[in-house]
């Protein structure tokens, strides 16, 4: 095949009528983009934020799971860190006067480090008890309600996005 060979092309006008002749084949038009909306920690649902057919964007509340408990459990996190924290101050002016030996310092240092990271992972799960949309799109299906209890990897609502679609045959 030669690049510089010239090439011929015709031209026809658009007409309106049936699809002429050829080949005829079935097809669905499907999003491109489509997925489930998961819960990533269990709870009971105690609101629908959407409704099918509804358009979201990214970071919509699909829904929200009660994270009464959860509060509670950060809640006493934070007292113990707040208590770890003062133990600390002591252990520290005891240890340099040789009144407790270091080894309560590092015990006390460890706990200290292990409530932070139980605050923070409470608060983790806690922030995913609302549940968001991952991506643009419109809500085609819902698979809670209010009331409903999920766990985690539940699918509560079916998304897509109407914005690129192709044709499956």
């Amino acid at each position: 095949h030669d690049r510089n060979a010239a090439v011929h092309v015709a031209v026809e006008a658009v007409r309106s009528g049936g699809a002429g002749e050829g080949p005829r084949f079935g097809g669905t038009v499907v999003p491109l983009r489509e997925g489930r909306v998961m819960a990533e920690v269990p709870g009971r649902v105690i609101s629908v934020e959407v409704h099918e057919g509804q358009s979201v964007r990214k970071g919509d509340v699909i829904a929200r799971l009660d994270g009464e408990l959860l509060r509670l459990q950060k809640e006493a996190a934070q007292v113990q860190v707040a208590g770890l924290e003062k133990d600390l101050a002591r252990y520290r002016v005891l240890t340099a006067a040789d009144a407790v030996q270091g080894i309560q310092l590092e015990k006390t240092e460890q706990a200290l480090e292990a409530a932070r990271i139980q605050s923070a992972n409470i608060g983790e799960q806690l922030r995913r008890t609302t549940i968001t949309s991952p991506f643009d799109g419109e809500v085609t299906q819902l698979l809670v309600e209010v009331g409903s209890v999920v766990g985690p990897s539940v699918p509560v609502a079916q998304l897509s996005d109407p914005r690129d679609r192709e044709v499956l045959l």
